[in-house]
């Protein structure tokens, strides 16, 4: 099994990574939604992935104490929700996936912000 350490050192890169890419390449991220809107394959085969790795976080550190370790059980939560909506409110991801292209700075830096508190916990 996994600790919440493991988890978080390679969750937090990729929000990082992910963060800073939304907040200097909008139109790149722009192109991205829309393909995902426009693929339902794509969209629902996101979902299974969503719901696979969020039911497999959510199993193993589904812990709500005020540690550190709360964020790794946060973002089991979040791909669990998101899978879950992609099935059955494929209409509510499309438009949370409109407001995400019309709010990028808020969302680029939430992701950043996410990120650098997983790194956090991974490598201190």
């Amino acid at each position: 099994m996994f600790s919440a350490a493991a988890i978080a050192t390679v969750f937090g890169p990729i929000f990082v990574i992910m963060g800073v890419w939304t907040l200097f390449y909008k139109e790149s991220v722009k192109m991205v939604t829309d393909s995902f809107r426009k693929t339902p394959a794509i969209l629902y085969l996101g979902g299974v992935i969503n719901l696979i790795i969020g039911l497999t976080i959510i199993t193993n550190f589904n812990e709500w104490s005020m540690k550190s370790e709360i964020l790794v059980t946060l973002v089991g939560w979040m791909l669990f929700l998101r899978g879950v909506l992609v099935f059955f409110l494929p209409s509510v991801v499309h438009k949370l996936s409109k407001l995400q292209e019309t709010t990028f700075i808020f969302f680029g830096l939430l992701s950043v912000a996410w990120g650098f508190g997983l790194c956090w916990l991974a490598f201190m």
